[in-house]
């Protein structure tokens, strides 16, 4: 990301985000016909928690969403499916967008390590609950939810760890354990949900040593290969993987967009691609499923009904083809990440007041259509780039 530049177009950019009055029948109004969802009992609890955990469950004719945590409503009604949290920053009650949910929120804080004068990074979960439809803290130093939002895989003590556990996010419990015979200090989900990718390394690969103003040395650790861990079948295999050239510190592979493969920061700008028994593969970088402020699971970049696609590396404004007509839309937005439905998606871009007018660190998540338009507030705005964030996941 360029601090400059978007510094210089978010500074000229303002504009008031309203709700317009016929939100309710435009948003989410074409809906995609092969849906994650969960189904789980909804437990009374506050009004607003249990109107997120309807939208959790039955996927999908919310209305009108209570505002007493925030939920903005137009005048006529309620939205479909939608639920925002702008009253409480970092949000405290689970946030919506149609296909999609924000299904954990992160903070991080340097912490002391050994030896003296050393320090890791060290992860603050709050992950969705669907029995209450608010985030709850969990003691896991690294984590990922699963499409559908009913289970997480999770990491627990100091990094690297050698074993997963999964999570059962109704209850909390830990449904199975995976040993590993390397160990991992990442994870992320598989798009169809079915298999983690963690990434392996020898030592913590969070661990830095300040040197001055801003300066840090990294420390020893390197990426050995990466695991891809089964929970149903309860299996682990480990596939060894060049490092990259930066040779320590993360180096974490994702997914590629078809779940077939994995990809690697390689220290270019390019990333480099392998099949998954870690054989050098081709592939495009602009249809990876890139992470999406933590490990977030697979996310598509064309809108479920093919007809838009998502273009990551537009630049400034954002844009999104119509595959169609070969239309480019524009979008005052900092990234587009998600699509709600065919025609909106969950962008992170500048908020309405107080964050109107200001710098790339004052943002949020804004729900708007492929074009730009109908933005949505869904959280507050940021402080800046290391006040929280957030994993999105489909539901």
């Amino acid at each position: 990301m360029n601090d400059t530049m978007l510094a210089e177009t978010l500074q000229d950019w303002s504009q008031e985000v309203e709700v317009p009055h016929d939100l309710a029948h435009r948003v989410l109004a074409r809906r995609q016909a092969r849906r994650r969802r969960l189904v789980l009992p909804a437990v009374a609890g506050l009004a607003t928690a249990a109107v997120v955990v309807a939208a959790l469950v039955a996927g999908g004719t919310v209305g009108p969403v209570s505002t007493d945590g925030g939920g903005r409503t137009p005048a006529g009604g309620g939205l479909r499916d939608v639920h925002a949290d702008t009253a409480h920053n970092p949000p405290q009650e689970v946030v919506l967008a149609g296909d999609v949910a924000v299904s954990a929120i992160v903070t991080y804080t340097q912490v002391p390590a050994p030896p003296d004068g050393w320090q890791t990074l060290q992860r603050r979960y709050a992950v969705a609950n669907p029995t209450t439809g608010r985030y709850e803290p969990r003691n896991w130093t690294y984590a990922a939810v699963a499409p559908g939002l009913a289970t997480a895989a999770m990491l627990e003590g100091p990094l690297p760890s050698s074993q997963v556990g999964f999570v059962d996010l109704a209850t909390g419990k830990v449904t199975r354990w995976v040993e590993l015979d390397h160990p991992v200090a990442s994870l992320a989900w598989s798009p169809d949900g079915s298999t983690v990718l963690a990434t392996a390394y020898d030592g913590d690969p969070d661990l830095q040593k300040p040197e001055g103003n801003n300066s840090f040395r990294l420390g020893d650790a390197k990426r050995t290969g990466f695991v891809l861990v089964d929970p149903e079948a309860g299996t682990a295999t480990f596939t060894a993987l060049p490092n990259r050239e930066m040779n320590v510190g993360r180096a974490d592979v994702g997914w590629t967009a078809d779940g077939k493969g994995v990809w690697s920061p390689s220290g270019t700008p390019d990333e480099l691609f392998f099949d998954l028994e870690g054989r050098h593969a081709t592939g495009n970088r602009n249809d990876l499923n890139a992470n999406i402020g933590i490990d977030a699971a697979a996310l598509s970049l064309t809108s479920p009904d093919g007809r838009y696609t998502i273009t990551r590396d537009s630049g400034l404004p954002t844009a999104i083809t119509d595959n169609q007509t070969g239309r480019v839309y524009r979008q005052q937005a900092l990234q587009v990440l998600a699509w709600a439905d065919d025609e909106h998606v969950v962008t992170l871009a500048g908020c309405s007041k107080p964050c109107q007018g200001t710098s790339e660190f004052r943002n949020g998540l804004v729900l708007m259509k492929y074009d730009g338009s109908d933005p949505v507030q869904l959280t507050g705005p940021r402080k800046g780039v290391d006040d929280w964030a957030f994993e999105l996941t489909p539901r």
